[in-house]
C-alpha cells in the first residue's frame, strides 16, 4: 500500500529559490523506517497557475521520470 504524503510529512529547512509563481524548498521527510531524506519541494501560489499546465508538467514529470538529467517526481499534494 503507498504511503499518504502531505505538507505534514516534511520539515522545511531553507527556501533555494523563488519566482513569480512559487518557491522551491529544501525539506527533510522521514522515512517509514525512521531515516530521513532531502528532497526539494516546489510550492505553488493556485492564484497564479493555471490547473492545466500543473497537470501537464506533473505529466511530463512522470513520463521522463528516471531520466539521468531530469528532475524525478516524488508526489503530489495540495493544501487547501
Amino acid at each position: 500500500q503507498a504511503e499518504e504524503v502531505s505538507f505534514a510529512s516534511f520539515h522545511p529547512i531553507r527556501v533555494l529559490g523563488e519566482g513569480g509563481f512559487g518557491k522551491v524548498l529544501l525539506a527533510e521527510k522521514k522515512s517509514l523506517d525512521g531515516a530521513t531524506e532531502l528532497y526539494a519541494m516546489k510550492m505553488l501560489k493556485k492564484t497564479h497557475v493555471s490547473a492545466s499546465n500543473v497537470t501537464t508538467e506533473k505529466e511530463v514529470l512522470v513520463l521522463t521520470s528516471g531520466h539521468p538529467f531530469i528532475t524525478t517526481l516524488h508526489s503530489c499534494f495540495q493544501t487547501k
